[in-house]
């Protein structure tokens, strides 16, 4: 999802390659808020073969063609990982300018996965243990939780989709990807054979989801009878939540490389894979140019153009556990762990601003360690390994930082009122707003 999501991701390695994708549909049941799923295994796929000199696939059934793109922006305030399939995580209206607390709400324990935002205000936050919360944006009590009943885990800034129907899909624990309809019952849940990481919507019945193990699926979203149009195998590890280009190519991160693939309806197809010097850890983002922003651990940040050239890169002088994000403006947004906020061109990596975490908080535990958010007036938030959440203006002003004294690593999200939305390894979600 982190990928997203990052921190989307600052994981361990996961042990194992896993050769195919075990497909296991649980037929929805009558569980609702505070029940999670059971159910039995379904079949699993074969695996074709996964060289660099071609592309892997695992075909499904076919469940109808390629989506034609992805959801309609603008139907909720922040309906998923980064804002919109391209990862602009740019919201559409003005954001906190002071630090005050509007709310916080106690979620049970540590927080590292972002929130959404639905067509109604609700907002979509999971913990660490594995319980999604459906919370009032007013106040930040619980409308509902449902629990996955197994642990996610605390590497992951992993978050739910909200599709334009009001249904959300919740890449849950348990290598299970829920879908919920808006009062919490479960609709469906498919095991996608390793750790889901945040859903990108492809379309009002369709969605990509990225497993930690370097699976790539499509999911065909129908009831009882949701299951992966296809499956493709890219490498073998991922921390990285794919992307759509204006193109309709998906673009995702796995192992040391940034990889394109076509959806062609009942199977996918692997265009070009662009290779660094080491791992990559995060999310791509992707310009309305289709140029691609990709942090990696090698000590630079790329661009990436639509045919899988290099652009440019810029120097980063350490590893990046921070998710870029390109506003819809073609400014580029990411963070590293010197705890460098950069601002810079999409298109030509010049640097516009260079933002240095706020002073009294020492290197390195600075790490920035969540995606940035840019509001509509180019005013960035972000969180730190340091346990701060930060406020600049887009001159490079620091409008606020709050001390939360635990890593924040949550993915933030903005409300339909401005309300700044972001979590903490305290445990709690923070509301921030005027």
């Amino acid at each position: 999802m982190r990928s997203a999501l990052a921190r989307h991701h600052r994981a361990s390695a996961v042990s194992g390659a896993v050769a195919c994708l075990a497909v296991g549909v649980l037929a929805a049941g009558c569980a609702s808020g505070a029940s999670g799923a059971s159910g039995a295994s379904g079949a699993s796929g074969a695996s074709g073969p996964n060289g660099a000199s071609g592309p892997s696939a695992i075909a499904g059934p076919a469940k109808g063609s390629a989506p034609s793109g992805p959801a309609p922006t603008g139907y909720a305030p922040w309906p998923e990982a980064e804002h919109d399939a391209a990862h602009s995580s740019q919201a559409t209206v003005r954001g906190p300018q002071t630090g005050r607390i509007r709310w916080k709400a106690y979620l049970g324990g540590a927080i590292s996965q972002g929130p959404s935002v639905g067509t109604n205000g609700t907002i979509y936050e999971s913990t660490d243990a594995g319980v999604l919360h459906a919370i009032d944006p007013s106040n930040g009590h619980d409308r509902w939780t449902f629990n996955g009943k197994g642990s996610i885990g605390g590497d992951l800034s992993t978050t739910a989709a909200v599709l334009p129907d009001g249904d959300i899909v919740w890449p849950g624990p348990r290598h299970m990807v829920f879908g919920l309809d808006a009062q919490g019952k479960r609709l469906w849940a498919v095991d996608v054979g390793g750790v889901p990481l945040s859903p990108v919507i492809a379309g009002p019945d369709e969605v990509y989801v990225m497993t930690t193990s370097g699976v790539l699926a499509a999911l065909q979203l129908d009831g009882a009878k949701t299951a992966p149009r296809w499956t493709i195998k890219l490498g073998n590890q991922s921390y990285g939540s794919p992307v759509i280009a204006p193109d309709g190519v998906i673009e995702t991160t796995v192992d040391d490389s940034l990889v394109a693939v076509r959806d062609e309806g009942s199977s996918a197809r692997r265009l070009w894979r662009f290779t660094v010097a080491k791992e990559v850890e995060v999310s791509p983002a992707v310009g309305s140019d289709g140029t691609a922003i990709l942090g990696t651990n090698d000590g630079f940040e790329y661009a990436v153009s639509s045919a899988g050239k290099q652009l440019w890169k810029q120097p980063t002088n350490s590893p990046s556990y921070s998710s870029p994000a390109v506003s819809r403006g073609g400014t580029a947004y990411y963070g590293d762990n010197l705890g460098v906020l950069t601002i810079a061109s999409a298109g030509s990596g010049s640097v516009l601003h260079a933002l240095k975490a706020n002073p009294g908080v020492s290197t390195p535990a600075v790490n920035i360690w969540t995606a940035p958010l840019v509001d509509s007036a180019g005013d960035v938030y972000y969180g730190t390994n340091g346990g701060h959440i930060y406020g600049y203006s887009p001159a490079g002003k620091l409008l606020f930082a709050i001390a939360t004294g635990k890593t924040v690593a949550s993915y933030p999200a903005l409300s339909g009122g401005g309300d700044l939305l972001i979590a903490s390894d305290n445990g709690y979600l923070y509301a921030i707003g005027s």
